[in-house]
């Protein structure tokens, strides 16, 4: 018996550790649009599904991955996601990550592509040059942190790493900085996520300390 919760304990304590995660889109597909709220009013989202346990919801137009569907100046950096901020039905839509267990999880880094204003304005039917601005957001929709990337430091891939205040996110949110009406966009790959411990997990671990306690207090009550 106690070899067995002994087993049950590292299985736990191995499942409570923050894992990494990497979204690099390679077999993320759109799905059907989803209608969301994010503080803002409900609207119809366009929705992508990827296998790490994360789902995009955007603009009710497809999303498009580089370089399968789109123009190939994001090319070199494998498949990535086209993100697109505008409007629809009179609210300001940005891309939102949002975890599909609903539970938060630790920004580490992401790859962002940022579009030349001058040689790559007339890319997938929106503007271009635009500040992209990251924002954490709490369960709550309470603003946690925001990170802007300006064109003005450089175009094309960079990786763009996140601080502290980026922990314990429960939606990522791309925007424009300008909040134009106009579709803005860029493009995003290797999303780096600390995942926090389930909530089974948590349960499984506790549950397995408790038993090698009980039976701790049994021992020393024989003796």
């Amino acid at each position: 018996m106690r070899s067995i919760l002994i087993a049950v304990l590292l299985l736990g304590w191995a499942s409570v550790q923050a894992a990494t995660v990497t979204i690099d889109f390679e077999g993320a597909a759109s799905v059907s649009p989803t209608t969301v709220d994010f503080g803002s009013g409900s609207y119809s989202a366009q929705t992508v599904s990827d296998p790490s346990g994360f789902s995009f919801y955007g603009l009710p137009t497809n999303f498009l991955f580089c370089p399968n569907d789109c123009p190939p100046l994001a090319e070199g950096n494998g498949r990535s996601l086209y993100m697109a901020a505008g409007g629809t039905d009179g609210i300001r839509v940005g891309t939102h990550m949002v975890r599909d267990d609903n539970t938060s999880f630790d920004v580490i880094e992401l790859d962002v592509f940022l579009i030349d204003p001058a040689a790559d304005g007339g890319c997938c039917g929106g503007a271009a040059g635009l500040n992209a601005v990251f924002s954490a957001w709490d369960e709550n929709n309470n603003l946690l942190a925001q990170k802007t990337i300006y064109t003005s430091d450089g175009v094309g891939w960079q990786t763009i790493q996140f601080d502290s205040s980026f922990q314990g996110v429960h939606r990522l949110t791309y925007e424009s900085q300008e909040k134009t009406w106009e579709t803005t966009h860029g493009f995003v790959d290797n999303i780096s996520v600390n995942v926090v411990p389930i909530p089974g997990a948590v349960w499984l671990f506790g549950s397995a300390l408790a038993g090698l306690g009980w039976m701790r207090r049994k021992h020393t009550a024989r003796i």
